[in-house]
């Protein structure tokens, strides 16, 4: 696996604002989209046991910015009125603006 890239992704700035976002209850964006990661690549590991051929860096990726949405939206806001349809959208547009994303990674964030 790839780790720089992944270490540039959680240590970029933009990244690092998921923090003051609250995702589920008391959690942060940050931390949600940390816990997808983390079992996106427990399942990938089980997943190459089985000889199945995985993309590790672009699924822990994709996992880290599937909820890249950059704002708060328990905040009403007509911005994000239909936020549980309209976020993925959200979330690859900023990811594009901010991090080199392939094919494989558009396809899990968007």
């Amino acid at each position: 696996m790839n780790t720089d890239s992944i270490r540039e992704l959680l240590e970029s700035e933009a990244f690092l604002r998921t923090k003051h976002y609250t995702q589920h209850g008391e959690t942060s964006t940050y931390t949600h989209s940390l816990a997808v990661a983390y079992y996106s690549h427990k399942i990938c590991k089980s997943m190459l046991r089985f000889g199945w051929k995985t993309d590790e860096d672009s699924l822990v990726r994709g996992a880290l910015l599937h909820d890249f949405f950059l704002y708060d939206w328990h905040n009403r806001s007509e911005k994000h009125r239909f936020h549980g349809f309209n976020h993925p959208i959200r979330a690859l547009s900023n990811a594009r603006e901010f991090f080199p994303v392939n094919r494989s990674e558009e396809r899990r964030v968007g």
